[in-house]
């Protein structure tokens, strides 16, 4: 923390001494816009110590279900810094595009696509190379030295959406020999179409017999791409879905029943990790309507296009959890869901005593663990191993 304040305070200096030498002709908007992008540096900061906290608690083999309140804290703190830095762009735009004209030339070449921490978060979620929009130089290509190696490792290490994506996958109730979710859902949609059929063919107009028909058609293709492994997987080479098909069903599963005590806070962080998708690209629609509204259409002061660069990433190829905005389009009324078997229910509620021989203390866990594996006693606090 304090190597963090002297960094930002020596910033700050930097900037007041860059007025002075180039002489500034607007000394107050020039300090206000540099040290915004120093708040924003360190904001990005604080991000990636959240994200990559949570990424190394989902990267162990089993997850202690203690361990949720945690994660789901933490992400909910980086939603809130997201909160405040889409509202920060306010404070560029109280300038006038004179204002920053006047010191617009200094900045370059200096851009906001060489800032190394927003890279680096957006590969830790899980933006991949092939989904990023195509620019006349590749991303990393501004970066040397040690920057450029962080960036090559980000790229290499796992990102929150591969291990939230093994962690759905062990979803209790997807097993063939246990509660079969995706057998007893898949019945429940045959219900719902095979209704949905038999209204359309009530309908007295031919026309509306037709436009109906044509909704059930539809219906039933969008419901094959779930139950069909073969083209969830086409959909995932062609951009279209991110999760693995385990994942999806698993993501669905808590979903349907979050009612349900077991899986209330595994709804609860799915909906955190959608709130960062849209505080990002909320993030993203605010910095192209500012550069728009100071520049319009001119070149950035990097070499890129500028407004027309950043306008093309606001789309769902920059949404990482798409797929988890996307479950309502597989929602059934609930009379129609399958109904938890006494058995299955009794898996997610029974509790046993494990004998961790380290400890002087047995520990708790529950034998259905949070997501259908095993809780194992860690031997310390993650809350503090993470601070420290």
């Amino acid at each position: 923390c304090v190597c963090v304040c002297v960094c930002a305070r020596a910033c700050v200096r930097a900037c007041v001494c860059v007025c002075v030498c180039v002489r500034v002709r607007n000394l107050f908007s020039f300090s206000c816009f540099s040290i915004l992008l120093v708040v924003y540096e360190l904001w990005f900061k604080q991000i990636l110590v959240e994200l990559t906290s949570i990424r190394n608690i989902f990267l162990g083999a089993t997850i202690d279900e203690s361990h949720m309140l945690i994660v789901t804290s933490r992400l909910g703190r980086v939603t809130t810094i997201m909160k405040l830095l889409t509202e920060q762009f306010a404070v560029i735009e109280s300038m006038t595009p004179m204002d920053f004209l006047d010191f617009r030339d200094y900045l370059a070449p200096a851009s906001g696509f060489q800032s190394l921490q927003f890279r680096l978060l957006e590969n830790l979620i899980g933006v991949k190379k092939e989904q990023r929009v195509a620019h006349q130089q590749h991303y990393a290509s501004v970066f040397t030295g040690k920057s450029a190696e962080a960036l090559a490792d980000s790229e290499s290490c796992a990102t929150l959406l591969d291990v939230i994506t093994k962690w759905l996958e062990r979803t209790p109730g997807l097993e063939e020999e246990g509660f079969n979710f995706p057998k007893r859902y898949s019945e429940a949609v045959e219900s719902m179409l095979k209704e949905e059929l038999t209204n359309a063919e009530k309908m007295s107009s031919p026309e509306d017999v037709e436009r109906l028909k044509k909704g059930y058609d539809r219906d039933r293709e969008m419901f094959d791409t779930l139950f069909d492994q073969a083209k969830h997987e086409a959909c995932v080479e062609r951009g279209e879905r991110r999760l693995s098909h385990k994942a999806m069903l698993g993501a669905l599963l808590i979903y349907l029943y979050r009612d349900e005590p077991r899986f209330n806070q595994p709804f609860q962080f799915l909906q955190l990790l959608m709130d960062l998708d849209s505080l990002m690209m909320r993030w993203r629609h605010n910095h192209v309507n500012m550069v728009q509204r100071m520049i319009g259409t001119r070149v950035g002061t990097g070499g890129s296009s500028g407004y027309h660069y950043l306008r093309a990433t606001i789309s769902d190829r920059y949404k990482v959890f798409v797929d988890l905005f996307n479950l309502c389009t597989f929602l059934v009324p609930r009379q129609l869901l399958p109904v938890m078997t006494p058995e299955f229910l009794r898996d997610l509620t029974t509790y046993t005593v494990h004998m961790d021989t380290s400890q002087s203390h047995p520990s708790l866990s529950n034998t259905a663990d949070f997501l259908g594996m095993p809780a194992q006693h860690q031997g310390h606090d993650p809350q503090s191993s993470s601070s420290s």
